[in-house]
Order: structure tokens, then sequence, then C-alpha cells
């Protein structure tokens, strides 16, 4: 704790910015004035509960987030004399009753007002914006004579008032000046998601639409005339269309400011000694470059603890990183009862090397995450906030996770024992004393962990983050540098595939099959779905995801589950439906990453490749397929493909030219199942079979 005797710390404002400011102050340094300026002797109301107010689960002796004897028990000078000016050059404030007061830190927790509509109107009673207890109220005491309540607004403010209201069986209409709801976190997807929550509860609900006039009768609103001519009836407007940073005391000084005011990592304005917390502020994306108000509760606070713990000198900018990143904020709510989380940028705007990574679609659930170059820059749960923190601290610490992108959102894939596993620190949710932490730490004998040379690679981390049951040993490092190619071939013993060529795989790029035009693997066929299956890289073996396909991918003449992952192994057969085969192989070359196809001409005289042709199947074949030849066919039964490879090959020794069935075998056209000469219908899938194909 320091004692800075003789410091006086004057903050302007009195919402939960400037008291969570005021405690950390007294707190660290128990001889300082403390000075608070406001018009508003009252401690700071728990904003976030005042939708609870409305719907009558709390009454108003709960709302306060301090005791009524807060500055008291903090030895805090309260002066219900609000600033109304600057001079920060000497030093002091400038306040209402014409007095001066010096102080050695200034903190501008001003807060903000409601932002107000700019039009014809707007001042007829039964207009109402919301920000504090008496809004609230004057809300409520419209409430029993209104039959027809609008309210405008897209963001959170706005959901949780109409969901209250609807709560009580009000009827109300909705109107979204942009086409999206909250433009500035949810993407179309998620403000959709949220749109359709709010019209199954009966809302009407009106986008991309301004009012344009406030109408009344007796001094009250009565209609509304939209930007497009429209006349809509109304009794009680509530306006949630966001908030303006309260800048008047900063007025003719020198202090940096747009619509808020402007602060670095470490809430220090422009000027020497001052700094600013809360509502007032306003951020930079660093990506973006974009200006933002945040205007939500949760940053306030840490934005707070940030700017005390830098006004007491305990956060040094040469060696410290704040915990507390304000475009990193963590987020999290109910959207229309969705629940919602989100950190970081959610809504990429054209930049270079940013990736998208979106979860598998759920009913009434949607996750995603950004990355660029690997690192995650934002993530946002709709829905299904499952690993948010995670994500968040992911986030913090810039973690390289391009390697395990496509394994984020499997139901299997924990994202904190992943990162446990690579050492990463815990999210910042904090202010955090770290040089403090330092000097009072004791020391502590140095761990005994081997050392890498200078100029060695950096040890890897070795993470299964998928789970499999086929365990294969690692390749063993040649004398002589080679590259390792992997393929998926094509079944050449059917014709009408002539046309698709080996597919190569990519550590860098997921590849999808599927019948859907752009596909990697384009796969025109009845018994393929649109997106079948995709293709990825990851902890050096590749994968291959079910994407919820109707008829399945086959591994060797077994159905993965829907949506699981299985790690693709040299030699094995893949079919995705039960007619398009593949063999996945492994070629081995000194030659440099360039075209692709060129070396698996001589593949074949390598490797004994297994072409099943027609006479193979995905879902099984007869046990006694090998043994064809001698005429006996037992009854019709399924067994792994695997199982009878080797035979097979023997049997075909030309192979690559034959494509007749086997004697005694019909090939089931529909599902490609083999069948007995005497069945009528397939054993797989009881379609006919065809008289034309047996032998």
């Amino acid at each position: 704790m320091s004692n800075q005797v003789g410091k006086r710390y004057v903050i302007i404002g009195n919402g939960i910015a400037a008291i969570t400011a005021a405690e950390v102050l007294r707190q660290e340094d128990t001889s300082a004035a403390i000075v608070m300026l406001s018009n508003d002797e009252q401690p700071v109301l728990y904003r976030p509960a005042l939708k609870d107010y409305l719907a009558g689960r709390l009454d108003e002796t709960r709302l306060p987030a301090r005791t009524e004897t807060f500055y008291q028990e903090h030895n805090i000078h309260f002066y219900a004399d609000p600033a109304v000016g600057l001079d920060t050059q000497r030093q002091y404030v400038r306040l209402k009753s014409g007095k001066k007061l010096r102080y050695s830190r200034l903190l501008l927790a001003c807060g903000a007002r409601p932002a107000r509509l700019q039009c014809q109107g707007r001042d007829l009673k039964g207009v109402v914006t919301l920000r504090n207890l008496e809004d609230y109220q004057e809300v409520m005491s419209y409430l029993p004579g209104a039959r027809h309540i609008i309210v405008c607004g897209s963001g959170t403010l706005a959901l949780e008032t109409i969901e209250t209201l609807r709560q009580q069986g009000h009827e109300v209409t909705h109107l979204v000046r942009k086409r999206t709801l909250w433009s500035e976190v949810l993407d179309e997807t998620a403000s959709d998601l949220v749109l359709q929550q709010e019209r199954r509860d009966g809302v009407q609900v009106r986008r991309e639409t301004e009012i344009a006039e406030i109408t009344g009768r007796q001094g009250r609103v009565h209609a509304l005339l939209t930007t497009s001519g429209e006349v809509l009836p109304c009794d009680l407007l509530i306006c949630a269309i966001g908030i303006e940073p309260n800048l008047d005391c900063i007025e003719g000084s020198n202090i940096a400011h747009g619509r808020g005011i402007h602060v670095n990592a470490f809430m220090r304005t422009s000027t020497p000694n001052v700094y600013a917390a809360g509502d007032i502020v306003e951020i930079q994306d660093p990506l973006t470059r974009r200006m933002r108000v945040l205007g939500q509760w949760y940053p306030a606070i840490q934005q707070a603890r940030t700017a005390a713990y830098s006004m007491l000198n305990l956060l040094n900018p040469q060696h410290d990183t704040p915990s507390f990143q304000a475009q990193t904020f963590y987020n999290a709510t109910f959207l229309y009862g969705l629940p919602f989380a989100a950190t970081g940028l959610t809504y990429p705007s054209g930049g270079q090397g940013l990736q998208e990574i979106i979860a598998d679609p759920e009913p009434r659930s949607y996750r995603k995450v950004l990355l660029k170059n690997g690192i995650p820059i934002g993530m946002l749960g709709l829905g299904n906030r499952a690993q948010a923190l995670a994500f968040k601290r992911a986030i913090d610490h810039r973690v390289q996770m391009g390697s395990i992108a496509f394994c984020l959102f499997l139901s299997d894939f924990n994202l904190n024992d992943w990162l446990d596993s690579q050492g990463v620190p815990p999210p910042l949710l904090g202010a955090k004393l770290a040089e403090k932490a330092r000097a009072d730490a004791p020391e502590k004998d140095t761990d005994p962990v081997p050392q890498p040379q200078p100029g060695a690679p950096p040890r890897p981390v070795i993470v299964s983050p998928l789970p499999t049951t086929d365990k294969k040993p690692a390749l063993k490092p040649e004398d002589k540098p080679q590259r390792i190619d992997w393929y998926l071939v094509p079944d050449t013993d059917v014709s009408q595939w002539a046309h698709i060529q080996p597919l190569r795989l990519s550590k860098s790029e997921k590849l999808f099959v599927g019948r859907q035009p752009g596909s990697h693997l384009l796969l025109d066929m009845e018994t393929i779905s649109r997106t079948h299956a995709e293709i990825f890289f990851t902890d050096g073996r590749y994968v291959l995801r079910d994407l919820g396909s109707t008829n399945g991918i086959f591994i060797n003449g077994y159905r993965m589950p829907p949506r699981s992952v299985h790690f693709l192994q040299e030699n094995e057969e893949i079919s995705f439906g039960s007619r398009a085969r593949f063999i996945c192989l492994c070629h081995t070359h000194d030659g440099p990453d360039t075209a692709p196809l060129a070396p698996l001409k001589g593949i074949s005289e390598k490797l004994p490749i297994p072409l099943m042709g027609m006479e193979g199947n995905t879902g099984g074949l007869m046990r006694r397929f090998a043994t064809a030849t001698a005429g006996s066919v037992g009854q019709t039964e399924k067994i792994p493909a695997l199982q009878v490879l080797t035979e097979l090959v023997a049997y075909k020794e030309a192979a690559h030219q034959r494509s007749t069935p086997l004697p005694g075998l019909v090939i089931c056209r529909c599902c490609g199942i083999v069948n007995t000469q005497k069945a009528r219908f397939c054993a797989s899938c009881s379609a006919p079979l065809d008289i034309e194909s047996k032998e």
C-alpha cells in the first residue's frame, strides 16, 4: 500500500466508474484526500437491475449499488457542487458555485446522458428516454393507459425493455434504424436470431425505419410519422438509441476528445495528471481504427480500476501491460432470452488475413471466433456461450491457434484444457498490479528446465485436441529432407468418375467435399449432400469431419457417427455416401511444393493400391467375396472391406483395367452393396436389384 502524503485525488462524477475508482484509491492510499464532485448526492444505482424494477421484481430500496454511508466509511469528501470547467495548466477545477478546487490527479467520470431524437415532437409527454430511476418511474406511470407502445433502438437496453413489457402483456412495436441489431457487435446472422426471438414473442419488428416526426394530442404523443411516410399509432414512445458522453466540463480545455474523451491503455488522457473512465470514454479499435463509446456497466468498472491504479503510479507504462484492455472487454448478458457473450472484434470489416470460424448451426444458437493470421481477435456466442472466457483468455494473450482453428467448436474439444497445456495465463478480467506484485513477491530459485541453445528452434508442445481410437506412430525423419503429400484418389474403375482428379490435401486450407458448386471435391451425385464433409490439418495430422451428411461417410466399411471426426490413415478406403469411393494415399518425394498431381502417375508402382472398382462397396463385402472365382458364394453377409483387401488385390492382377463384377455376384446400383445372384432386393438398402448386372 502506498502512502503518498499531500495527494489530492479529485473525481468528477458519481456513477459506477467514479465510485469504483474512489474505492481503489482509498484502499491503496489511506492518507490522501479524495474529493468527489456531482450534483447528485445519492450513491449510484445498480443500473442493470432497473429492468427488474420495471418488471416489478425489485423495489427501489434494493437498487443502490452502495450504502448511504459510503462516503463516510471511505473518508471521501463529497461536494454537491458540479464542475463546470478545468484549468489543466494550473491543475484546478472550476465549480458551479464559482469556487476553484486544486487537484494532484483528476479523474473524469462524468458519465453520459441518454441520446434523444432530433425531430419535431420529441418534448411531448409520453416520449421517454431511459437512464435513471426517474425515467423508469415515468414509464411505469404511463403503462396503465398505454395501448400502442413503441420502442426505438437496437441495443441491449431496447431489447431488455421490450422483453420486460411483453412479459407484462403489453403490445410492443420495435423500430430498428438499421437492418441489424447492435451493429457494432452483432453480425447479420446473430441479429436475425434475436429478431426471430422477438417475433416469436409477438413483437412487431420494423427494420430500417426512422422517425421523421412525432405528433400529439393535448400535449401527449399520439402517432409517429416515419421517413417512409407511414403513420404509426403511439401513446408511449420509449427511446433507447444510445448515449452521449457528458463533455460540458472539459469545454475550452486541451483534452483530446471526439464524441467521448480519448485515452490510452492506462486510461490517461492527452493532458498530464488527467484520467478518464466509464461512459465518458471513447476508445479506438486497433484493427478497424473506428472510435466507439462502449456504454457498458462491466467495462466501466474495469476502466475505473485501471485508471485508479494509474493515478497511484502502480502501473508503469514502460514495463507493465494493463490487464484490462478496452477493445477486448468481456460482455455477458441476455439478448431477448438468449444467453450472450462477446469479446474483442466480432464483426469483420474487410481486414486482410481475417478468418471466421463458425460452429455448426444449432437451434437458437450461433457461435463464431475471428482469427487474424491464426491469432484470435474476437468471439461471439449467442444462445450458447460455452467456453466464452476461454476464448477471451486466448484473445488476451494472443495465442496462435491456427493449428487447432477447425477444432474450436467440436463438442469434445476443451479449449481451456488446451490453453492449460500451452501454459497460457488466465483471462484478463481486471486491473492487475504486475510491477507491484513482482516487487512484493519473494525471490524464487530458477526452475532447472533445460534451455534451448541460441538459434535453435523452439521445442514444440505436442497436443492431441481430437479423440481418436487408432494410434499412428509418428513419421521418422529421413536423412534427406523429403516432402510428404497426402491425396484422396478416386476409384478409377468407375467410368463416370473419369473427370474427377485426385485431391491433394492442404495443411493451410480447409477443404470441402459435396455437391455444392465451389467445393474442393465436387461430387455431383444424388447420394452426396451439398456440404458433405470437410478435411483439415491440425497438430500434424489430417482430419476428416462429417458435416451432418444424409448418407454419411464410411471408413473401411464402417460408418462414421454423424458430425464426428476421424484421423486419416494411409491406404484407407473413404466413401462419401454409398458410391463415391476414394483411397487415402501418402506420397513421399524430394521435389518442391509445386504442381501437385504430376507425381501421382508413379504411385501405383510403389504401393499396392487397393482399387475397389465396381466389386467394392462401402457398406461391407461378402464374406466369400475373395473366393468368388471358385464359384462358392454364401448368403448375403457384410464384413469390413479392409479384411479382404489383400485377397482382393491378389485376385485382381489386372485391377487397373478390369471393371466387371465377379462371377456369382450382383451389385446394387443404389448403394453399391454386393449381393448374391439369387437375391431380388438389396440386403442393405432393400432396393430392387438390376437383373442385367448379373453374370
